[in-house]
């Protein structure tokens, strides 16, 4: 699968450098997933300056048909760098959890939906000019996802919403809450 992603942040970016692993911006993204065995998978992606490494799991819910209805869930644990692009912007790392929660059709191996929730922890850790930062983000919303195509070939649509708490010295004096969306798109190939 490849693809890409952006992510548009609301509320006020007090402490928040344009290059830090929360600021807004577009990325290139690629996975690749291998069956484990029936209804399990492992995926490994590379989003940015991001790796990660999926888990995932179905359950149906209904005898499977032309129609499969199924509980998507697992773990997907990732870790990054903060990569300067100027010499003032921020350098570090970043490591997190994220737990998805989906419910999934798909119809006739053409048309495929998914609706459900993801919660993550992250640590972040920055060097910024003259001052360190560090803590934890919180995330949690809704995802909804599309996907239209052949059985072997997908066009797939994703968009999360979500609000995203910070701790430490990333989190916001006044301890707010900030939003997010996340809209991602790909092309997905099975062999």
């Amino acid at each position: 699968m490849a693809g890409g992603a952006a992510r548009i942040v609301f509320g006020d970016r007090a402490g928040v450098s344009r290059q830090d692993a929360t600021a807004p911006g577009m990325v290139p993204v690629a996975s690749v997933r291998v069956g484990l065995k029936r209804g399990m998978d492992l995926g490994v992606m590379a989003s940015g300056t991001d790796g990660a490494l999926t888990l995932r799991s179905e359950r149906p819910m209904v005898p499977e048909g032309t129609t499969r209805k199924l509980l998507l869930y697992g773990m997907r644990v990732y870790a990054g760098g903060v990569v300067p692009r100027e010499a003032e912007d921020d350098r570090g790392y970043r490591l997190g959890v994220e737990l998805p929660f989906h419910y999934a059709i798909d119809i006739g191996g053409l048309y495929e939906g998914n609706v459900g929730i993801r919660a993550s922890a992250e640590y972040l850790n920055v060097d910024a000019p003259g001052l360190e930062k560090d803590g934890v983000l919180l995330r949690l919303g809704p995802s909804l996802g599309f996907g239209l195509g052949l059985r072997r070939i997908y066009g797939l649509f994703e968009v999360q919403i979500g609000v995203e708490g910070r701790t430490g010295s990333v989190g916001r004096e006044d301890g707010r809450v900030g939003g997010y969306v996340l809209p991602a798109f790909a092309l997905r190939v099975r062999p």
